[in-house]
């Protein structure tokens, strides 16, 4: 994982595992109100829907109070819900792009095979969730319970936030050639632990 990311593995860091999903969105729009400088969302499914709105709106609010907004979302992952997103989006003031675009008759486009499956929510350089979930309605267990799967999600302070605004910077610098570098985005994170690399250990590919 170190040699591929040329990321290391980090320690001292803190993290709430979380299971259920309307209760992750909650807690997505909890640290998005609270946000005072910016936030960074990138999901491999950004769906248009109820639940993606409630996101949306505090997103909305986050830029009224002055803060940057920036999502990133895949290009075949969300289709078509973002693309029909993305101008109200912008009306709100929010930055939002595809990435790894695709379309048979478009140049310069990624391959279908290629995708970004991460799931990034990094606020103010501070906090961060990943995992499993993405910005969407949770139909999978009401409507396929037969076929239910259970997606985790992880909200983590620490040193490890640092490494989800990477790749987020990463694929935003990909997807619209703006480069995001300084404390302002890489803030010193101390230590949420003991600082015993054994307690906790998280890598971002």
């Amino acid at each position: 994982a170190e040699n591929l990311g040329r990321l290391p593995i980090l320690g001292g860091n803190d993290a709430d595992i979380l299971a259920a999903y309307d209760g992750t969105i909650d807690r997505l729009v909890a640290d998005i109100e609270v946000a005072r400088d910016h936030v960074h969302l990138l999901y491999y499914i950004f769906g248009d829907d109820a639940t993606s709105g409630r996101v949306v709106e505090a997103l909305a609010r986050a830029v009224e109070r002055g803060v940057v907004c920036r999502v990133l979302a895949d290009s075949l992952g969300s289709r078509p819900a973002f693309s029909r997103l993305i101008p109200r989006l912008l009306e709100h003031g929010i930055l939002a792009e595809e990435t790894l675009r695709v379309g048979f008759f478009r140049r310069k486009t990624g391959r279908i095979d290629l995708r970004n499956h991460r799931k990034i929510l990094v606020t103010d350089g501070r906090v961060g969730f990943t995992g499993g979930m993405n910005i969407r309605q949770a139909h999978l267990l009401k409507d396929k319970p037969r076929r239910a799967t259970q997606d985790l999600h992880f909200r983590v302070e620490g040193p490890v936030v640092n490494h989800l605004q990477e790749a987020f910077v990463n694929d935003w610098f990909f997807s619209t050639k703006e480069a995001l570098e300084g404390d302002r985005w890489f803030p010193a994170l101390p230590s949420r632990g003991t600082g015993d690399e054994s307690d906790l250990a998280l890598v971002c590919l």
